[in-house]
């Protein structure tokens, strides 16, 4: 399974501390605003048009925190980003089921494990942080699966769907 490189955008209110994030339709999880960088689009390019595909929040400017390399066939390479300055109203798209900010101490319990990681490490600095992403293996998929097996399934229905 060749995963597709990820753009993804830390958002974080301008007036707080809260987090954006986004519950997807196909699988319930909230995990950060983002998705696939289409061909011969940059990852900047990718992360503003997935924001507002998602969100209806426009960012002009957004600032490249992170990027991450994987490890093996199980990850993508993902550049993430963050902004705290966007225009717009924050609503669901026919992409998400909901859109919400959520403090840091009040994160979501379904939120994504890697999108909580790498949320965290985007909002330790202002430098571009590279790492490489270790944490999906076949064992932490096979324990992923077995602690949330409908969400596997439906993430593995609708991937299946679009090849």
């Amino acid at each position: 399974m060749l995963m597709q490189p990820a753009a993804l955008v830390v958002v974080q209110h301008p007036n707080s501390k809260e987090i954006l994030l986004v519950k997807r339709k196909d699988v319930p999880i909230w995990v950060l605003p983002g998705g696939g960088i289409d061909a011969g689009e940059s990852p900047v390019e990718a992360a503003k048009r997935e924001l507002l595909e998602e969100t209806n929040l426009l960012a002009d400017h957004l600032d490249f925190r992170c990027h991450f390399m994987p490890v093996n066939r199980w990850a993508a390479e993902t550049s993430i980003f963050y902004t705290n300055h966007f225009e717009g109203t924050l609503r669901r798209t026919n992409e998400t089921a909901d859109v919400a900010f959520f403090s840091l101490e009040k994160l979501p319990k379904n939120l994504f494990v890697l999108h909580k990681k790498w949320l965290l490490k985007a909002l330790s600095t202002n430098v571009l942080i590279e790492g490489k992403i270790e944490e999906v293996t076949w064992k932490s998929i096979i324990v992923y699966a077995m602690r949330y097996p409908k969400i596997v399934l439906r993430f593995l229905w609708t991937y299946l769907t679009k090849l």
